[in-house]
């Protein structure tokens, strides 16, 4: 007899990082959330503060309209442990007569940097202490994991009626491996300008 060749039929898109942030969810060992980088790249978000106030339990503080830190269950933003790759990250504060303070600022970080994000809300032996409301880990994207030759551009333009000016934002990236998929290298390119003025 012959053998027919079994069809195989793969699912993408946003049903399948439904998908699977609901098994990393089911398969924690502790209460968290995950959003991963279809999520984020299918809404407009500007950075990743605000691609992550859709997870329940996490609200956002903006600061001249834009999110800039983020509070897990109604706590204080200083009490959020936020890590980058493992790696714990932290922000000085820009503005003249404001005390410094151990949250991180979101908007330094375009969305489309991150590949997932993991809100873990509850203590965990494998996670560094010093996230009384919870710990936040951002997964950057890794160039073994993306298409050799991607690259992607995002221009963005920001009017400020106030300020009357136009405040561009530029991210670019650009991924490479070798056929062997041992060795490869991504450049990503951040620049923004941002004029702001209060009355």
């Amino acid at each position: 007899t012959d053998e027919k060749a079994a069809e195989r039929v793969e699912v993408r898109g946003i049903r399948d990082s439904l998908k699977d942030n609901l098994s990393r969810k089911q398969n924690a060992n502790s209460v968290m959330d995950a959003v991963n980088s279809e999520d984020v790249a299918k809404n407009p978000d500007k950075n990743v503060a605000e691609a992550m106030q859709r997870v329940p339990g996490v609200q956002i503080v903006r600061d001249f309209g834009e999110g800039e830190r983020i509070s897990i269950r109604g706590t204080d933003p200083s009490f959020t442990n936020t890590l980058v790759n493992g790696q714990s990250v932290q922000t000085a504060e820009w503005r003249p007569g404001v005390a410094e303070s151990n949250a991180f600022n979101f908007s330094v970080m375009p969305a489309e940097l991150v590949a997932r994000m993991e809100v873990h809300k509850s203590p965990q032996a494998d996670l560094n202490e010093g996230g009384l409301g919870g710990t936040v880990i951002l997964h950057t994207k890794k160039p073994l994991e993306v298409a050799a030759g991607t690259s992607y551009l995002s221009l963005e333009d920001q009017y400020s009626e106030t300020a009357k000016n136009h405040e561009p934002q530029i991210t670019g990236s650009y991924y490479w491996h070798n056929d062997a998929g041992n060795l490869g290298f991504m450049v990503n390119a951040v620049a923004q300008n941002r004029d702001v003025r209060r009355e």
